[in-house]
C-alpha cells in the first residue's frame, strides 16, 4: 500500500489532531516586534512579544492545517491561495 504524500510529513493521533513531523522554527520575535510597531504608537514587553507569537503561531497552524485538508481533497500535493482562502472566516 502506498502511502499518500502528506503522510511523510504530518500523522494523525487517535483524536484526529495533526501533528508536524518537521522542526518546529515557529516565528523571529523581530518579526512579531514589527506587527506591533506596525499596529500600534506603543511598545510592548517582552512577554507580551512571546505571547502575540505564540497565538500567531497557533492560528497560522489551523490555517495551514485546514488549507492541507483541502489540498488532499483535491488530490494535489501542494497547498495553493485557493486552499487557504476558502479557510478564512
Amino acid at each position: 500500500m502506498v502511502r499518500p504524500v502528506w503522510e511523510r510529513y504530518f500523522f494523525i493521533d487517535g483524536d484526529g489532531v495533526f501533528y508536524n513531523m518537521g522542526t518546529e522554527k515557529g516565528l523571529p520575535i523581530a518579526g512579531v516586534e514589527k506587527l506591533i510597531r506596525g499596529a500600534t504608537d506603543f511598545r510592548a514587553t517582552a512577554s507580551a512579544k512571546e505571547e502575540l507569537k505564540q497565538v500567531l503561531e497557533e492560528y497560522a497552524t489551523q490555517v495551514a492545517r485546514a488549507s492541507l485538508v483541502f489540498c488532499i481533497h483535491a488530490k494535489r500535493t501542494t497547498v495553493m491561495e485557493q486552499d487557504v482562502v476558502l479557510v478564512k472566516p
